[in-house]
């Protein structure tokens, strides 16, 4: 641990961005955990979505 604490205080900005990359890397991870288990539990798309996500075009009444 004490060569982490030497790599560190010789290139604090490089270590910044480890730090950073592996963050931004955790949070994805995350991310695409979460949303994959919700379209597991519950299905995607909603009953009331097309394909994309969008609501569908409203259809066109006609008067008689």
């Amino acid at each position: 641990m004490s060569e982490f604490y030497a790599f560190a205080s010789d290139s604090p900005i490089l270590t910044f961005f480890l730090v950073y990359v592996i963050g931004e890397l955790a949070y994805k991870i995350f991310r695409t955990g979460t949303k994959s288990i919700t379209i597991w539990l519950h299905g995607y798309p909603p009953m009331w979505c097309d394909v994309d996500g969008d609501f569908p075009p409203a259809e066109k009444k006609t008067d008689p």
